[in-house]
Order: structure tokens, then sequence, then C-alpha cells
């Protein structure tokens, strides 16, 4: 199987997905829509979605609306869980306030309990309250689920980029990857269409006409480009693989010629105009003075 040529970090470091997007594209989200009514009201258990394959948890996350200071007393639990063909919920991780204050916008981690995902699991969320409880603001819940939608499409595209340049260079391996100007080169044009893809996936917004045009553009371009690398004889792109011989693949020509005659013949003839001339000049190929 060949490497990735992109990780997720790299992605949206190269992407112009919002961040709240590119986390969409890894899992499930849940958005709390208001703060709640009094410090004690809880959140009973709420079922916000469903995951279709088998996979892991890799990251639990609430982004608050509003800043909630800590209290070891009065205190919220905000608690994902999983349910199996209708189970009692099985709990993927929680999250309290008691410790550690949250910070509106910022994300809060939740540690991961149990990580395993099974197709079909349905996901809820609940928040409980100790003692008189703590007013928890409106924010979004985002579970990072592996693989998902973003890393199989990142995995599908190196794959093909790889089997593609592979007619003309010699194959990343993970004990001998291609060099960081070539990968830089690979991990912008990845980044390009996979956000086509993942937009796609996710669904193109009728407003943003003009962002559809552009990003399904730019992954055209990508294309064509990618045809041009993969081209040894005719193509105008060439992936750099730096100054050791050793370590090009590209097989560069040497000097152009032509001829309808064998090497054989073409030789033989040599040799006689060679001696032809010698006896012309009778100083071994040397003109007289």
């Amino acid at each position: 199987m060949f490497p990735a040529l992109l990780t997720v970090d790299e992605f949206r470091s190269r992407t112009i997905m919002p961040g709240a997007d590119v986390r969409r594209a890894r899992g499930v989200q849940w958005k709390k829509l208001i703060d709640d009514a009094t410090a004690n009201a809880v959140t009973a258990e709420t079922f916000f979605g469903k995951w279709e394959a088998v996979g892991t948890v890799l990251e639990l996350d609430f982004v608050p609306s509003k800043s909630v200071a800590a209290d070891p007393t009065n205190y919220a639990t905000l608690t994902v869980s999983k349910r199996t063909g209708g189970g009692a919920p099985v709990v993927l991780g929680s999250v309290d306030t008691s410790a550690t204050s949250w910070t509106a916008g910022v994300q809060v981690a939740i540690p991961i309990t149990v990580g395993a995902i099974a197709s079909g699991d349905a996901l809820t969320v609940a928040i409980a309250k100790v003692s008189a409880g703590v007013i928890v603001p409106a924010g979004e819940l985002f579970v990072c689920v592996n693989p998902s939608f973003l890393e199989t499409a990142i995995g599908d595209w190196s794959s093909e980029f790889i089997s593609r340049l592979s007619k003309r260079y010699d194959a990343p391996t993970d004990a001998n990857p291609w060099p960081a100007p070539v990968t830089n080169v690979l991990k912008r044009w990845l980044a390009k269409v996979v956000t086509r893809d993942v937009y796609a996936k996710r669904g193109w917004s009728p407003s943003s006409e003009q962002d559809q045009d552009s990003i399904e553009k730019a992954a055209d371009d990508v294309d064509a480009k990618l045809k041009e690398a993969s081209d040894g004889q005719n193509g105008l792109f060439e992936l750099y693989l730096g100054e050791d011989a050793t370590a090009e693949s590209v097989a560069r020509a040497g000097p152009l010629a032509y001829s309808e005659q064998s090497p054989y013949t073409a030789s033989r003839l040599q040799r006689v105009d060679g001696r032809v001339e010698d006896e012309i000049t009778g100083t071994g190929g040397r003109p007289t003075a």
C-alpha cells in the first residue's frame, strides 16, 4: 500500500476550508443551540448522529460560545456515548468544569474512554449538573473518527497520484520517501482535489456558486499538471528529485540523433571514411600545412 502523501494537519494548513468544515469532514457534529436557561438545567441524553463504518474515535472536542469558570463544587459534566444496536449507552468520553475553565471559542478536548466505533452505532450527548450546577453555553461538539471521508479521500488520491507518477518516477516507500521539493508540490495539489471532494460530499452552498467554480477549476488544473508531470515524453512539468543522480528516477535524454542505418552499418561507414581521409592527407588524419 502506498503511503499517504498528506496528513490532516498538512491539509488544514493548505486548504481554503474553514477549520470547522475540516472537523465536520472527519466525523459527526452536534450543535448546542442555546445557553442553559438556569445553572441546574440538564440536557437529557440526545441522539445527534450515526456512524456508518467501523472506526476509531480520534478526537472529541467541544467549542463553547462563552467562557465557563471552573468550580470544584458547582459544575457541569458533558458526556458523549454510543449505543450499539439499541443497547445501553457506552461512554466514549466525558469532561467537566470542576477543575478547568472553558474559554469562549477555544475547543475543549474531551478525554476518550472508549475509542472503538461499530458500523451503525448511534452517538449521544448528555449534560449533567452537580450541586447547584453552572450554565453551559451554546457550542459545537465534534466527534472525529478514523477512517473518515477526509482521511479516505487523502489516501485514495495519494495512491492515484503515485500510481500515475510511477510511470516516470520510482514510487516512494516509507523507507525511501520522495524528498520535500516533490512532496510539497504534491501536497498542495492533493489539498485542492481533496477540498473539491469534501465540499461535494458536504454539499455546495447555493449562495457560493462562484466559490464552487473556483474550487473545481483549481482541482481541474491539478489534473492537467499531473498529466504533464507523469508524461516523460511530452510533459512540460518535471518533479525535482534532488542533485544526487542516484536519487533521480527521471530518465534524462542523451544527445539527440537520427539514422535509418543500424549502429553496425553506421560505425563501419565511419571507419571507411576515416581510412579514406588518412590516405588523402597522408598524415593519419592531420591535414598538411
